[in-house]
């Protein structure tokens, strides 16, 4: 069993519980949600309000494949084709936005 020993300096309570809360509050947050939900910019003004960092992972995808990195390359020849019928395109609200 591995334990941490953490001190907090401050001449404050507030400077205090915030130490405490940058040692044990989570940095990153996965969310994983429908993608055609417009949630990018609430989730990004939370992670602002509450110090965290939220990636989209679509956006993440898209821009590696564009600039042909490594991991691009690599999910680019993994891609598993998907089709959609123009019943599920218009039930599913529209195009895939992972198709490039």
């Amino acid at each position: 069993m591995s334990r941490n020993l953490h001190t907090i300096n401050s001449n404050t309570i507030e400077g205090a519980i915030q130490n405490l809360k940058g040692i044990f509050s989570a940095k990153v947050i996965f969310v994983n949600h429908e993608k055609r939900l417009d949630v990018d910019t609430v989730l990004s003004n939370l992670a602002i309000k509450y110090n965290m960092l939220y990636l989209s992972v679509y956006q993440l995808i898209k821009q590696h494949i564009r600039e042909n990195s490594e991991i691009g390359k690599f999910l680019l020849k993994n891609k598993k084709a998907k089709v959609l019928n123009d019943s599920a395109r218009l039930l599913d609200g529209g195009d895939d936005e992972t198709e490039l």
